[in-house]
């Protein structure tokens, strides 16, 4: 079984690329450095299973349940996540370049340290996210939902259209 293999026996990294893998129930899955380059996940429940270091560039995540999922370090690079459900997933130094994740709910998600260059993030729900030393570079934000949204990098602006509140706390 997929989710249940002995990870310390892995030699390599294993390859699923290309996979299908729709409706498929991963929940709680150990998919530790797993390729699944171009994998078609759609629909798939996939609820705090560990995705650390994974390769899932160019997968198909459309609508798929990722709620409290580890995806710390993976490549997730034109994934597309459109109306996926991502609250409390840890997406920490992930690298989500021109994926989309429009509609999608990251309600909570750690960003910290991720890439998110060129990703669509329209209609997403970001409420209580962590943002923090994400690069948001050339980022479609247009109409997300960034309420409680925790962003700060001091080496880097904020993005277009965002201000910095120095009002002290009331």
């Amino acid at each position: 079984m997929i989710g249940s293999r002995d990870k310390e026996r892995d030699i390599g990294r294993i390859d699923l690329s290309g996979v299908r893998l729709t409706r498929a129930n991963l929940v709680e899955a150990d998919l530790t450095r797993v390729n699944l380059v171009e994998a078609d996940m759609t629909r798939a429940i996939i609820a705090r299973a560990i995705l650390a270091r994974a390769i899932l560039a160019r997968a198909n995540l459309t609508r798929a349940n990722l709620t409290g999922a580890d995806l710390a370090k993976a490549n997730l690079a034109g994934a597309d996540l459109a109306q996926a459900d991502l609250p409390g997933a840890d997406l920490t130094e992930a690298y989500l370049a021109e994926a989309d994740l429009s509609g999608t709910d990251l309600t909570g998600t750690n960003f910290t340290g991720a890439s998110l260059r060129q990703v669509t993030l329209a209609q997403a729900v970001l409420d209580e996210a962590n943002l923090t030393d994400a690069n948001l570079t050339d980022a479609d934000l247009t109409g997300a939902d960034l309420t409680g949204a925790f962003w700060w990098s001091p080496a880097a602006p904020a993005p277009e259209g965002w201000e910095l509140d120095t009002a002290p706390a009331a």
